[in-house]
């Protein structure tokens, strides 16, 4: 994560793993900026790269306020035929049919207790039918959806003969993950108690000014040795005088810009 510029307490993904590894789905909430968004991801690609064999990487979603149950779930559209709906898939059905975790950025910009519907039955543990029916191939008759939860006994299709639904299992490493920003918390969507319950909520804190400001150091000091320079200098222009520098004193040019910054911005 440092490699590819984040920068999050030990304790942070500490808590998050933990959590992933227990079975439990999580939400990473904080102040906007911070590596919610790049920490979830990373976590899906790790389990995916880790699992035998490796799965698909994380299925990204990004919340509206537009949002509904069929975003999540599935919905009808017409038929390109024009005769007839189709049943579309959405976020959740696709990502447990191609076994992949589901990361929703922005989580509380939707209604999410109304956009969740069936899914908190689901995430208690138990299998839920879904209000929607698909024919599939085999039939000429519709059979209904169902989510198969974990370790469910339900019978996938009758004796020998064609599905008697259309199932997708929650399959055993499924996770969900959830960024909230809190920020501005009071424009948006109220998470309730009945679906954060069923989460386990880890804050990422906004990094303190002595943080980022080693932050910025290691990276400067990364960079003069990488760069290899030596004792080369630079130059730069003063009212209209070109002046030269040691190289070996940018690092302190560049501390005494950061204490500017932070004097005049002392915010995290």
């Amino acid at each position: 994560l440092e490699g590819e510029g984040i920068h999050l307490p030990p304790q942070v993904l500490d808590a998050a793993c933990t959590a992933l590894n227990s079975g439990r789905n999580v939400i990473l909430t904080g102040p906007p900026g911070n590596g919610k968004t790049e920490l979830a991801v990373a976590l899906a690609k790790e389990w995916a790269e880790a699992s035998r064999p490796p799965e698909r990487e994380g299925l990204m979603a990004t919340a509206s306020p537009a949002w509904t149950t069929g975003d999540l779930i599935g919905r009808y559209f017409p038929n390109p035929s024009g005769v007839g709906l189709d049943f579309r898939e959405g976020f959740l059905l696709r990502a447990l049919r191609e076994r992949r975790w589901l990361v929703i950025d922005e989580l509380n910009r939707a209604p999410i207790d109304s956009c969740f519907g069936e899914l908190f039955t689901l995430l208690s543990g138990h299998s839920v039918d879904l209000p929607y029916q698909i024919v599939p191939k085999g039939r000429e008759d519709p059979v209904p959806v169902r989510i198969l939860a974990r370790g469910s006994s339900v019978q996938l299709s009758s004796d020998g003969g064609p599905p008697d639904s259309v199932d997708y299992r929650m399959f055993d490493g499924f996770r969900l993950i959830g960024t909230m920003n809190d920020a501005d918390r009071n424009d948006l969507h109220q998470l309730s108690f009945a679906f954060l319950r069923r989460f386990d909520v880890i804050r990422i804190e906004a990094p303190s000014p002595d943080e980022v400001r080693g932050i910025i150091e290691g990276y400067l000091h990364d960079c003069i040795q990488k760069a290899r320079v030596g004792t080369l200098g630079y130059r730069f222009v003063v009212k209209g005088k070109v002046v030269r520098r040691a190289i070996d004193l940018l690092t302190e040019d560049a501390q005494q810009l950061l204490a500017q910054l932070f004097e005049r911005d002392p915010g995290p």
